[in-house]
């Protein structure tokens, strides 16, 4: 029938069979007349859109492909492989795509708002810098505006104080405004000031009634220690979302952690079942199995629902990392190949490919992979942690950790300082179960960022903290300027306490997003004393690996109450095991901008 019909009749009919999203038969329409016509690039771009719509991204790809002879010069054709990329969340493809369509028009203002965020989320954060001031500069943008632009771009580099300065700001320029309101609270719940978010946020839920807004009174409420109020926050933002995949993981997470089984991961189970063609809800659930380490479940949800071409790459990216953590890196290892030949594999995919390789034995390769990794990503923790196991493991002649680790005594003048300070933090210790996702077992840690709390003993600690990772930055070489923040203070990117029990202790690890990661010991079983069984003890230089393969400590330190150790956040460290049914209480920390400079 669309045979019969003009080249005019044929965009219209696609054009209304288009808005009246009947894409099937628009798809008809616009190719026929795209094969007639093919420079039109109108059409080209509807046909496009038609395949976004239908989930349907191998067509979308195949179309632009076929007549890319045609179109690769045009704004349509190159704005068509950015919407197709950001559909599959394809980020270095967009980036691509942005480059090319700026050869050609030029940097416009209506595309530069999205590509500083682009730039943002893969850690090019000078050129997100750079473009953000000429976006500002060259184009007429209200002050509102340029804040928001501002607060988004350091919020995105996790520089909350420099965003909270613009929150600040933004909700000077309209007090009543909720969307200010909502955003001063999160910024002041970022940079750990959870009581004033609780009081925004509060008024704002009874005045006005919003997902977002529920959703962050929880997340205010859970770093206060207040479980079950941050539950009943989470339950009413997904009565008014369900399909809000942030709330659906902190509330299963606060539910496991409050020892209420009976409720667990039923959100997550009833919203797919209501809604299943909500696939990156599905997909969020997998993960979630993951971190709970229920790895044969995540893989059979997994292998049981049917999800579209485009989230293929993230399904198989889930299940790779589920093999790999049940230790079935032979498994893992074909997909992780697979992930890493795309165009738009992450360095995770290449971390992953390269931990797989290292249980599986191929050393020299697993090697190469993570230099290559390091070399683009100079910061990254984590490609550094399985660098340094890929090279013990191929020889004896490695770089050790001991040089990069020091010691500082606190010494308060009050003996009752380390009572008084654990009063100060144990309420905020309000789970039950240790926490899902972390390196802890038989223990429970708290939320938030501890060390911008206001209590009198913990700023005493602070201050100690502060001047011993001066001197650490001092004695390693280290230019403090990429460890403070634009007030020059020490920038602690992450604080919290941990209680240990009876059999407690912590699996191997890193801290990804540090420079300098540290401890301090606040309690001790008594049994930390017996240098022989070095219970409760701190180790280094042991690598965490999946399987069979283990390689020895490089070092032991014996805890004492007010010892601080610190080290490179790259540098791996776990704990012996408690045996006594006694506390071992800690604050631990990471410091350091990571990937971004102070300028």
């Amino acid at each position: 029938m669309a045979n019969s019909n003009s080249r005019h009749e044929l965009i219209e009919l696609g054009k209304q069979a288009f808005n009246a999203k009947n894409y099937n038969e628009a798809v008809s329409y616009f190719s026929d007349r795209i094969k007639e016509a093919p420079k039109d690039s109108v059409t080209l771009q509807y046909l496009v859109h038609c395949y976004l719509h239908l989930g349907d991204v191998k067509e979308a790809d195949a179309v632009l492909t076929q007549y890319s002879a045609y179109h690769a010069t045009t704004t349509n054709y190159w704005l068509c492989k950015i919407q197709v990329a950001q559909f599959c969340q394809r980020l270095n493809d967009e980036y691509s795509a942005y480059q090319q369509l700026f050869h050609l028009e030029g940097e416009r203002m209506q595309w530069l708002e999205r590509y500083v965020t682009l730039c943002t989320s893969l850690h090019r954060f000078d050129e997100a810098r750079t473009v953000l001031n000429k976006l500002i500069e060259n184009n007429p943008v209200t002050e509102q505006k340029r804040l928001i632009l501002w607060l988004n771009f350091y919020r995105g580099c996790e520089r909350h104080l420099e965003a909270l300065n613009c929150a600040k700001a933004l909700y000077d320029t309209n007090p009543q405004s909720p969307y200010n309101l909502n955003e001063l609270a999160v910024c002041y719940r970022l940079c750990g000031k959870s009581q004033e978010a609780v009081d925004i946020l509060l008024s704002l839920a009874c005045k006005k009634p919003h997902y977002a807004v529920y959703h962050n009174l929880a997340n205010a409420l859970s770093d206060q220690g207040k479980l079950s109020e941050a539950i009943n926050w989470y339950k009413k933002a997904l009565s008014l979302n369900p399909l809000y995949t942030d709330s659906h993981i902190n509330l299963n997470k606060l539910l496991w952690e409050s020892g209420n089984i009976d409720e667990y991961l039923t959100s997550f189970q009833n919203a797919i079942q209501a809604h299943p063609t909500a696939h990156h809800l599905s997909l969020a659930y997998a993960d979630f199995l993951v971190d709970e380490r229920r790895y044969a479940d995540a893989i059979s949800h997994l292998e049981h629902i049917e999800i579209p071409d485009y989230l293929n790459v993230a399904k198989r990216r889930i299940i790779a990392q589920a093999y790999l953590y049940a230790g079935r890196s032979s498994d893992a290892l074909p997909i992780l190949e697979k992930l890493t030949r795309d165009a738009d594999t992450t360095a995770v995919d290449n971390i992953t490919y390269g931990i797989s390789l290292l249980n599986t034995e191929n050393y020299p390769l697993a090697k190469e992979i993570l230099s290559e990794t390091i070399r683009q990503q100079p910061d990254n923790q984590l490609a550094k942690a399985y660098h340094y196991a890929a090279t013990r493991l191929i020889s004896d002649k490695f770089e050790g950790v001991a040089a990069t680790v020091e010691t500082f005594s606190y010494r308060p003048d009050d003996s009752e300082f380390w009572q008084q300070l654990i009063d100060e933090i144990m309420p905020l210790h309000a789970s039950e179960n240790n926490p899902l996702g972390q390196t802890l077992e038989k223990g429970t840690q708290t939320r938030g960022h501890l060390l911008r709390g206001n209590g009198k003993q913990l700023r005493k600690l602070k201050a100690f903290l502060d001047s011993s990772i001066k001197a650490y930055c001092e004695n390693q070489r280290i230019d403090i300027n990429t460890i403070t923040d634009y007030d020059n203070a020490v920038n602690y990117i992450g604080s919290w306490s941990v209680r240990l029990s009876g059999q407690g202790f912590h699996h191997n690890h890193i801290h990804s997003k540090g420079k300098i990661s540290g401890v301090i010991y606040l309690k001790l079983p008594a049994e930390i004393a017996n240098e022989e069984a070095k219970a409760g003890w701190l180790k280094l230089g042991q690598p965490y690996l999946y399987e069979s393969h283990e390689l020895s400590p490089e070092m032991y330190i014996k805890p004492e109450v007010g010892k601080c150790v610190l080290f490179p956040s790259h540098a791996w460290h776990g704990t012996t095991p408690i045996h006594d049914d006694a506390e071992r209480i800690t604050i631990a920390f990471d410091v350091g901008q990571y990937g971004l400079d102070k300028s």
